[in-house]
């Protein structure tokens, strides 16, 4: 099947003006190794490291165009690569990808869960949205319902608080990793459930 590559360069609840070129860069080094040529959506604009509401409504234009993007990758039966910038862009790809590929399976290796809701969110921050998005257990970003899509959470280094119900309503379940991975990791948090030094498998 033909590839076809995309660099993310919108707005996407950046807190820095960093990711934008980080994934210019890396499309280019792509489109250059496998000889592709990359559509671009969206353009550069200075970070608003704002809340999740101002962030979304700057970031739509240019997520429902990521939207319509993958959309029609998947229509004319062709495999996506894309540079992102910032992991709120999947609250864009993810529900195509779960349209057109019901057994899919998302694995998501990263820092930080991404599983708060609009509700539980500390800090506000959109990219925190990300995973629970595509379990629509948040504020929908976008309307389309991406429950179908398997998910696979791969461990942090940072502790996240989960309530015990969270995992049932995203579709996530939490196993441990072998003693020696986590061997070096740090403990979880003693408030309570946690997600971090986990692996989630379904």
């Amino acid at each position: 099947m033909p590839i076809a590559l995309t660099c993310f360069q919108g707005r996407a609840g950046d807190h820095n003006d960093l990711g934008i070129p980080g994934a210019k860069s890396i499309a280019s080094h792509l489109a250059q190794k496998l000889g592709l040529d990359a559509v671009v959506i969206g353009e550069p604009e200075p970070a608003l490291n704002g809340p999740w509401t101002v962030e979304l409504e700057a970031a739509m234009p240019a997520l429902r165009r990521m939207l319509d993007r993958f959309d029609a990758i998947y229509a004319e039966g062709s495999v996506s690569l894309a540079a992102t910038s910032r992991c709120a862009v999947s609250l864009a790809t993810l529900p195509a990808v779960a349209r057109y590929h019901e057994d899919a399976v998302v694995v998501w290796f990263d820092a930080h869960g991404d599983l708060n809701t609009p509700d539980t969110s500390s800090t506000g921050y959109l990219g925190g949205l990300a995973l629970s998005g595509l379990a629509a257990s948040g504020n929908p970003a976008l309307a389309t319902d991406s429950r179908s899509a398997k998910s696979f959470w791969s461990g942090s280094a940072t502790s996240i608080p989960l309530k015990p119900t969270s995992s049932r309503r995203r579709a996530l379940r939490i196993s441990a990793p072998a003693p020696t991975l986590r061997k070096g990791w740090p403990r979880p948090s003693p408030a309570g459930p946690s997600i971090s030094t986990s692996t989630a498998t379904c």
